[in-house]
């Protein structure tokens, strides 16, 4: 369930980053995606005690996993913050845009090694 769960997710950022030129959609969409996201991080910790796995000996995979998905946790709290910017003042669009393309890497390298893991 938690990979349909991430593929939503990851689906739901395709579409939010195909509509980025029309704010309506655009928004609903990542912050879509973003709680999606929250709610299958705590989901697994909850069931899977993913912290405690992490603590114990845990495999250079694992760290690596665990690295991407904390970057891209990061990830989620700047572009959200500058997105805010970009539709309250106008400002920091370039940043967005290239937080973009980093987030969107790190989101899809957390999708790939997820699997692996």
């Amino acid at each position: 369930m938690t990979y349909a769960v991430s593929t939503l997710a990851l689906l739901i950022l395709a579409a939010g980053f195909l509509n980025r030129f029309h704010r309506r959609r655009h928004i609903p969409l990542m912050l879509s995606a973003f709680a999606i996201d929250l709610g299958l991080l705590l989901h697994i910790e909850i069931t899977r005690h993913a912290i405690e796995k992490v603590s114990r000996q845990p495999s250079r995979l694992l760290l690596l996993h665990v690295l991407i998905s904390v970057l891209m946790l990061l990830g989620y709290v700047v572009m959200v913050c500058a997105g805010i910017m970009v539709l309250r003042r106008n400002r920091w669009r370039r940043l967005h845009r290239h937080a973009a393309k980093v987030f969107l890497t790190l989101r899809a390298l957390n999708y790939v090694t997820s699997y692996l893991v």
